[in-house]
């Protein structure tokens, strides 16, 4: 017992045993330039202290690392660092390994032991490249300058980077797919003087699209009656995008196809209706036409009563 207190008690027994007994704060502590090394309070935390900077403190939840913590072991059978923290959180790593920047680091799982030689690795850093996700060992993703690569073990099934998606092994930027896209409209029959008025039922105005890369498949239903004459060309307005503009090109061939059609008068000697989505526009040109002859205008003329369309078609757009 030092001083003229019993808070602090210095002991020692016949089997080898030391003990320091203390009812208040105790600090172990340098002489020369009064720097704490271990600062212990009775039913709080115990602090450890490197060249007076506090290192790792004790907490009711466990205990707090202050800086960077290092761990030097061996696979499977080194040091283990274990948490059971609900709340979520960070956890940040370096790796100390050099200066280069050809170095990985690796974040890996597994239980009591080396689950039969399965490696869990979860995450692999390759640092200044690559970071991949892999599952049972094997790369199922992994990150690329300009976007994610899609693999299997070592084999690549496809990425997705600022060209687009590509399939395979195929990075050719004029391959890869930019857009996919599905929705509806609603077409309209119009004319060259304008407007035209009509009645319908419900549905009976439907347009679907479904748009792959700069390529547009569509279909429409119209049903109508009461529908009033006009004058000039024939149309059906009201497509999803504007259909490109490239005269000459294989890409201003836009196709509609009249699959079925009833009550359209006005055909004359032609035998059949059909048309195509004019460049540079978002509506569907009519024309008719009889065997072996050439196309010719369809005319809103001869759109008046009660007619139905049902069509589809296609069209490269620049949208």
């Amino acid at each position: 017992m030092f001083g003229d207190h019993v808070d602090l008690q210095i002991l020692h027994d016949s089997n080898g045993n030391n003990k320091i007994l203390t009812s208040a704060a105790l600090t172990i502590q340098t002489l020369s330039a009064s720097h704490p090394i271990i600062d212990m309070t009775p039913g709080g935390a115990v602090k450890i202290y490197h060249n007076n900077s506090k290192k790792l403190e004790t907490t009711t939840g466990g205990i707090e690392v202050h800086d960077d913590l290092t761990l030097d072991g061996t696979l499977y059978g080194g040091h283990t660092i274990k948490t059971n923290f609900d709340g979520g959180g960070h956890m940040y790593f370096r790796n100390n390994s050099g200066t280069s920047l050809n170095f990985s680091s690796h974040f890996q799982t597994y239980r009591d032991n080396n689950e039969g030689g399965t490696l869990q690795t979860h995450i692999h850093y390759y640092h200044g490249g690559y970071c991949e996700l892999l599952h049972q060992g094997d790369s199922v993703l992994r990150t690329l300058a300009d976007g994610v690569q899609f693999r299997d073990g070592g084999a690549v099934k496809g990425q997705f980077t600022d060209e687009g998606l590509c399939f395979g092994t195929d990075t050719a930027a004029a391959n890869a797919l930019n857009d996919y896209e599905e929705g509806s409209f609603t077409p309209q029959p119009w004319s060259a003087a304008g407007s035209i008025s009509y009645s319908h039922a419900g549905d009976a105005r439907q347009g679907r699209y479904t748009k792959i890369g700069n390529l547009v498949y569509f279909v429409i239903r119209l049903q109508l009656s009461s529908v009033s004459t006009a004058n000039g060309q024939a149309f059906i307005i009201g497509l999803p995008f504007t259909a490109s503009n490239r005269t000459g090109s294989v890409d201003s061939c836009h196709a509609f196809n009249i699959n079925f059609y009833e009550g359209i008068g006005g055909l004359g000697g032609d035998t059949s209706i059909t048309g195509r989505v004019a460049s540079g526009q978002s509506y569907i040109l009519l024309q008719k036409k009889g065997d072996g002859s050439s196309a010719s205008t369809y005319s809103a003329n001869d759109w008046s009563g009660n007619w139905s369309i049902y069509g589809s078609g296609c069209y490269h757009t620049d949208s």
